[in-house]
């Protein structure tokens, strides 16, 4: 195999060089090939830049949220077909690989996927990497807060309706839980309220429950840290949840988004507890002159 490979190489490098004007040929080829992918790269971009802001101008809640869960929907399609391509580029060149070589080198390595940390919910020790996970994972969140908000129904609950709903979807039980209440404050003291809480400056009795508040990313950015237990005088926790927590504030209304870390190299859950899979969502928007309507909705998912 190895004088194959041998006589393959001395072979290539004999071969005479390729025409000048072949040569020439082809540089003008290529970069033809590049100001066309950059001329379709300039449209696309166009393109998806006016959907968005047809998708924002529109009045009408639904027919925008319609638009922008297709848009969402087709970028899911896309990445997923670039996963796909990537994934049978990788068996292609294993395949290959098998039958050139007897035996693989120890130090040779497969090029990995481009997973990152905050698709895996996953934050890392370092800094740096620590926040850049934090934020893309919120940010990914909230660009995924529509789905959640119309699949549950929040946005559609009278004031003072409180439900509790489990369902079984594929092998796993979903347990949504949603709620509409007014506060006799207007919506930004209302959301300086719900922010204080997280951060641990108002405390809130709450027995079944300990709350630690672990980090804090940014201005709008905090992380805590959530036990359960059955006996509050004991406290035995059997649930360990890690909530990233983000804020979102626009003019008309306050967005918080939570969303639950699976794993963490600096704050690691301890042994025998089970790891909270939550998505939570806080909505205080104004109702009327010093008092606002507060949604909340949480969708927990539980494996079978």
């Amino acid at each position: 195999m190895d004088t194959l490979l041998d006589a393959a190489i001395v072979d290539s490098l004999l071969e005479p060089a390729l025409p000048l004007h072949y040569q020439k040929r082809q540089r003008v080829e290529l970069d033809y090939l590049r100001s066309q992918a950059t001329e379709l790269s300039s449209t696309l971009d166009k393109l998806t830049a006016t959907k968005d802001t047809e998708a924002r101008q529109t009045t009408n809640y639904w027919k925008r949220a319609a638009r922008s869960q297709k848009l969402a929907a087709k970028k899911a399609c896309l990445e997923n077909t670039r996963l796909k391509r990537g994934l049978q580029d990788q068996l292609e060149l294993a395949g290959a690989l098998e039958k050139l070589l007897v035996k693989r080198p120890r130090l040779a390595a497969l090029p990995l996927m481009d997973v990152a940390d905050w698709k895996l919910r996953r934050l890392p020790a370092e800094p740096t990497c620590r926040a850049a996970a934090f934020h893309a994972m919120m940010e990914d969140a909230f660009e995924h807060l529509e789905t959640m908000w119309i699949r549950t129904g929040i946005l559609d609950v009278e004031i003072g309706q409180r439900s509790l709903n489990v369902t079984e979807v594929d092998d796993a039980i979903r347990v949504s839980a949603k709620s509409a209440s007014t506060v006799q404050k207007d919506f930004l003291s209302c959301s300086d309220v719900i922010w204080s809480m997280w951060q641990g400056n108002i405390v809130r009795q709450m027995p079944h429950v300990r709350m630690q508040h672990t980090e804090q990313f940014g201005v709008n950015g905090l992380y805590v840290q959530l036990s359960t237990s059955y006996e509050p005088a004991f406290h035995v926790p059997f649930v360990y949840i890690m909530y990233a927590i983000k804020r979102f504030v626009y003019e008309d209304r306050v967005v918080f988004v939570l969303k639950t870390a699976l794993e963490d190299e600096l704050h690691p859950p301890p042994p025998g507890q089970l790891i909270g899979n939550h998505s939570a969502s806080a909505l205080p928007r104004p109702l009327k002159a010093s008092t606002a309507v507060l949604a909340l909705v949480s969708v927990v998912r539980v494996r079978l």
